[in-house]
């Protein structure tokens, strides 16, 4: 977060760099309507960070046990099941923002929609995957999720940075 704060200061410090932000939010809304903005920080990782994968799925909770949330994803991500799973798992607080005021957002991370298709069809009857879904689900209320796919970054992979602290 703090280093997201000094990067702003840096931009607003720097007409070239202020310049150049105001330009580009010129594009995005000429050209786009925000769906939602909400600001996380990592609490915990699960799996391979890999900042090659570019679909994501952030599932927004408001966690009423959060230990119990964290457990629940424990337990899921050590079964035989969970510990097949592609791509990588986060659990983040919600500073500010998010679908239904959620406490936390679980982003899940796959290399490609095949991968996540894959994944989620082998799901279906799985008795880990029902034993996660509902430990989560006594521990927290589920506000639903959104899909994420990136298309293009510049500079640092951002969750491979964040998620690495």
């Amino acid at each position: 977060m703090a280093e997201s704060e000094r990067y702003a200061a840096s931009v607003a410090a720097d007409e070239v760099k202020a310049e150049a932000w105001g330009e580009l939010m010129g594009v995005f809304a000429a050209n786009a309507s925000p769906a939602q903005t909400v600001r996380g920080a990592f609490a915990r990782t699960w799996g391979e960070v890999d900042p090659a994968d570019s679909v994501w799925m952030h599932h927004m909770i408001t966690a009423r046990d959060p230990a119990a949330v964290v457990a629940a994803i424990d337990r899921w991500m050590a079964s035989s099941t969970g510990k097949q799973a592609p791509g990588q798992m986060h659990l983040s607080r919600v500073v500010a923002g998010g679908v239904g005021s959620p406490s936390h957002i679980v982003s899940i991370g796959y290399a490609s929609m095949a991968e996540l298709e894959r994944w989620q069809d082998g799901l279906v009857g799985n008795e880990d995957y029902a034993a996660f879904i509902d430990a989560a689900g006594a521990a927290s209320e589920y506000h639903g999720v959104n899909m994420a796919l990136r298309l293009k970054t510049w500079g640092n992979a951002p969750m491979a940075v964040g998620a690495a602290r």
